[in-house]
């Protein structure tokens, strides 16, 4: 296992694991991963799943959506990222969203969950898994795969495949400005598209033990997660 005082890497037949430290700021943290992943090993961590432990730090959104940006532009696959103090974290979030002007109810936060904020689109082959909400702003195209244990919001055209409450919570949803996704999930539920092609933003939810979709003002939706 490589060390610094910063962080410590390691790898099984699961892929990498980073665990952060509890010295350093945050920027300090992401430099270093940036630069162990740029060094010279880093035609062996290109294609990789990654798991992150920031152990008992207190991130923003804002913070664990530049972490994730840097490990996609290692060209790593995200499997998750943990955090002991998840409670905080979700506090931390809420903070954040009501200081720009976005009182959120617990019903509309979601569960209190972290949001992964992704500004690219996703090409095909790529894909995410995160243990929390997923906000795209960009396109998802045919063969890329987004996996959330809470909501999936895409600011664009959903045209892969989506799972939403992948850890069985059945009152997670997916939104995007066009949903058509090849293969749509939420909780233990499954569907495909209907034929015919969605004439402006749709919301797709349980209902009744079923996925129906629902035409929404998705100004609403972007409001929820604080206008990022």
């Amino acid at each position: 296992m490589n060390t610094t005082n910063l962080i410590a890497v390691k790898g099984n037949k699961e892929g990498l694991q980073i665990i952060c430290g509890d010295k350093g700021s945050w920027k300090e943290i992401i430099t270093e991963i940036k630069t162990r992943l740029a060094g010279e090993n880093s035609h062996f961590f290109k294609g990789a799943s990654v798991q992150v432990d920031t152990g008992t730090r207190i991130l923003s959104a804002e913070q664990v959506g530049a972490l994730w940006q840097v490990l996609q532009d290692s060209g790593l696959t995200v499997k998750c990222i943990k955090t002991e103090t998840q409670d905080e974290l979700a506090q931390s979030f809420k903070s954040w969203s009501r200081e720009q002007g976005k009182e959120l109810s617990e019903t509309e936060y979601v569960c209190a969950k972290p949001v992964l904020i992704v500004k690219r689109s996703l090409r095909s082959g790529q894909n995410i898994t995160f243990d929390g909400n997923v906000l795209i702003f960009g396109d998802v195209n045919p063969g890329a795969e987004i996996i959330a244990s809470g909501f999936i919001m895409v600011l664009g055209y959903l045209r892969g495949i989506a799972h939403a409450g992948s850890s069985g919570d059945d009152k997670a949803w997916v939104m995007s400005f066009r949903l058509q996704p090849t293969q749509l999930r939420i909780a233990n539920c499954i569907t495909r598209p209907p034929e015919e092609e969605p004439q402006g933003p749709e919301l797709a939810r349980i209902h009744e033990g079923v996925i129906v979709c629902d035409s929404m003002d998705w100004r609403k939706y972007y409001d929820l997660i604080g206008g990022i």
